[in-house]
């Protein structure tokens, strides 16, 4: 799965479940402040449960962090 996300994140995925995390995910990371109830509703529908609904929530989340961290530390000296 890590080719597809590469080559095409949109479509990556081997089952509806994947799928649906990864639309979620692209989601997500582009637009962050505006998760809509039906995008719940299709992890929901792919059988996710809350606990795994927040699990790539997080993920997400914390890499954003990390990667705007990153961004304004800026290149190491050494």
């Amino acid at each position: 799965m890590i080719e597809q996300v590469f080559n095409d994140p949109a479509t990556a995925g081997t089952s509806p479940r994947e799928k649906a995390i990864m639309l979620a995910s692209i989601d997500l990371t582009l637009r962050p402040g505006q998760v809509e109830p039906a995008q719940l509703r299709a992890l929901r529908d792919a059988g996710l449960s809350d606990d795994e609904i927040l699990d790539p929530i997080h993920s997400i989340a914390i890499f954003a962090w990390a990667n705007h961290l990153m961004l304004n530390l800026g290149e190491p000296v050494g």
